[in-house]
């Protein structure tokens, strides 16, 4: 066991040596924070190559509980950037209104685990329908959207996503229906196509990315829209957010909850601020 430091906070992320995992792992460096990095491949682990070298390594596997206990000795948060099908079990819960999300992108170069999610055989392609989470449509439900500028009008196909799991475990939700662009889609689903590379000191892509999020109850109907720059690079700044809170005492209960359900959302968007991402919500 490496020597454990004392003086910051330290947070696990499990699932390091991702692409996720390493943006993560330099957000929480970026905040003070001293990660420690898990991964189930121990090659993999001592060949990444960290913001830090001082990051510290742990190699640990998931059917092994003593090697996880020894993982993540020390760490006052673990964050799971694995991609492990355990959202549904962890949250499941009995769930009126309705919500459809729109995602597009100019590009997408994909990690792997992207190239799973999207993969129409993966396990876990839910969506709400009748009030219930019950499998996605075969094939696929397919419209049009307009995403405004930069990215205009463009083809949709439905590619559900875990998300819809958080969101039944804290909303009344009758349909809930996720869409993504068909170029996105075509992109993930080349093979030719290549994984994301950095084009700044940050670490991000040069993708740009739009989420709409229309929610529907009664005659009332809003419409909330994200833009921003490589879709990946959002969820280190939107994780952290979270876990600086988890640290401090910032949430309204304990257990197994959904983001939605513990913190104030407003209060984590305007945290993330423009350098991340833009957001609006305004009647559609």
């Amino acid at each position: 066991m490496d020597k454990v430091r004392t003086t910051k906070s330290m947070v696990a992320v499990f699932g390091a040596t991702g692409h996720t995992g390493r943006s993560v792992i330099a957000e929480l460096m970026r905040r003070g924070v001293t990660p420690v990095a898990i991964a189930r491949d121990a090659a993999a682990l001592a060949e990444a190559t960290f913001p830090d070298p001082d990051v510290l390594r742990r190699h640990a596997t998931i059917g092994d509980a003593t090697s996880l206990d020894r993982a993540l000795h020390g760490a006052q948060a673990v964050i799971n950037c694995a991609g492990l099908s355990s959202t549904r079990p962890t949250l499941s819960r009995a769930q009126p209104c309705d919500l459809m999300a729109m995602i597009a992108l100019d590009s997408w170069h994909p990690t792997r685990g992207t190239r799973i999610t999207v993969d129409r055989k993966a396990v876990g392609n839910l969506a709400i329908t009748g009030g219930r989470l019950a499998p996605a449509p075969t094939p696929p439900a397919q419209k049009r959207w307009n995403f405004g500028d930069p990215l205009g009008d463009q083809a949709v196909i439905e590619v559900p996503f875990s998300e819809a799991i958080l969101i039944s475990r804290h909303m009344k939700t009758g349909e809930l229906h996720n869409y993504l662009s068909q170029l996105a889609v075509d992109d993930v689903l080349d093979p030719a196509t290549p994984t994301p590379k950095a084009t700044d000191e940050t670490g991000r892509s040069n993708q740009h990315f739009v989420v709409d999020v229309v929610v529907t109850r009664g005659d009332e109907r809003r419409r909330a829209t994200v833009r921003g720059r490589d879709i990946y690079a959002i969820s280190a700044p939107l994780v952290c957010e979270a876990v600086e809170r988890l640290l401090v005492g910032k949430f309204s209960a304990t257990g197994a909850h959904a983001p939605g359900e513990i913190f104030d959302a407003g209060d984590i968007l305007a945290a993330l601020g423009p350098d991340n991402s833009t957001f609006e919500v305004f009647a559609a």
